[in-house]
This record gives structure tokens, sequence and C-alpha cells, in this order.
């Protein structure tokens, strides 16, 4: 994901300030994107 919720999404609740400040205490991780089969799989 390059940024956040747009549009409609924008305001599902969780979504919000307190979740914006969460992730800059604990970002969110990163894993390996593997795509076998038409099927992608995050490790």
């Amino acid at each position: 994901m390059v940024r956040g919720p747009q549009g409609v999404y924008a305001k599902v609740p969780g979504l919000g300030a307190a979740n914006i400040a969460l992730t800059r205490i604990f970002p969110l991780r990163r894993g390996e994107v593997v795509e076998r089969d038409a099927t992608v799989f995050v490790r």
C-alpha cells in the first residue's frame, strides 16, 4: 500500500487520526510477495 484509504473508505471507523498516530509508533511490517499460479502469497 502506498497511501491510506481514499474516497468512501477514508471515513471507516478505526482509520482516523488515532490509527495514523498508532502506525507512526508501530509501523506496518513488510513482507516478501510471491505469485504462484495466479495466486499472491505474502510471507
